[in-house]
């Protein structure tokens, strides 16, 4: 079985480059969508989705929550068998997803890694790149271990984790979904919505989701739950990859379009690829 998982490791921006940036106020209320060559969709939801039916997606299985129909969240299940992985690199100054896509050839990106503050690329937690940790594991953080081996892809609570698990591994949460059960408390509908980047382990897939528009955890996790038992699913895990301005997938058409959602050219802290 092949498989892989490409992660983008990235610390800090050069301070000067921070200073330039402007600090958004308050929870995005859209992010940008669009496709490579053409520019922006005029109707981003319900475009975007329809993109990826219309198109096609090497071989992935797309589905959209709650339904097509009304397109929330995009879920894409990449099959073991038919990708391969590697690790790019950018400690110093960081990449942006757009480089980072078009530097490894990929199919699908997904990401971001949290940071500690929106003005810098340091990462929160355990960020662990081919056997050497960048990061050490915070304690009191953000509970899963997303890990990645040559084959595969596993997810450990963080007080499970020892440095020899996996070769490359970093820190995210909260869990959405744990053993095919919901993880996200009642509690989670009185925090602020937010838009949502999502990885996921099943039987023969890796899953990579987005949200088109901001959500609460606990809402996604009833929506994953019940997609996973109609179209009998045997995905097991879904951890919270990102959360607001720094959700963001990008994923390759059959026609050779790359559609994306967004922000693109920002840097990032970590970032998932498969190709």
């Amino acid at each position: 079985m092949k498989g892989w998982l490409l992660i983008v490791c990235v610390a800090f921006l050069q301070a000067g480059c921070a200073d330039r940036e402007t600090v958004p106020s308050g929870p995005a209320s859209q992010l940008p969508t669009g496709t490579i060559p053409q520019g922006s969709t005029a109707d981003a939801n319900t475009t975007f989705f329809e993109s990826l039916s219309s198109a096609g997606t090497a071989g992935m299985q797309v589905y959209a929550l709650p339904d097509a129909s009304a397109p929330e969240s995009i879920v894409v299940l990449i099959p073991h068998e038919n990708f391969e992985a590697q690790i790019v690199g950018h400690p110093q100054v960081g990449i942006s997803p757009r480089s980072a896509y078009a530097s490894a050839a990929l199919k699908l990106l997904i990401g971001s890694g949290y940071v500690s503050q929106s003005r810098t690329l340091e990462p929160v937690g355990l960020l662990q790149v081919e056997g050497t940790q960048l990061s050490p594991v915070q304690v009191h953080g953000y509970t899963r271990i997303l890990g990645i081996n040559d084959t595969n892809m596993g997810v450990v609570h963080r007080s499970e984790y020892d440095q020899g698990l996996f070769h490359s591994a970093m820190q995210a949460g909260p869990g959405i979904v744990e053993a095919g059960l919901l993880d996200i408390s009642e509690r989670d509908l009185k925090r602020p919505m937010y838009f949502r980047s999502f990885v996921g382990l099943c039987e023969q897939h890796w899953l990579a989701g987005i949200s088109l528009q901001p959500v609460h955890l606990r809402t996604l996790g009833e929506q994953l739950v019940d997609l996973f038992e109609q179209r009998q699913l045997d995905c097991t895990e879904v951890v919270n990859l990102a959360g607001d301005r720094q959700a963001v997938m990008m994923l390759t058409l059959d026609d050779g379009r790359i559609l994306y959602h967004g922000d693109i050219n920002t840097h990032k802290v970590t970032l998932l690829g498969f190709k």
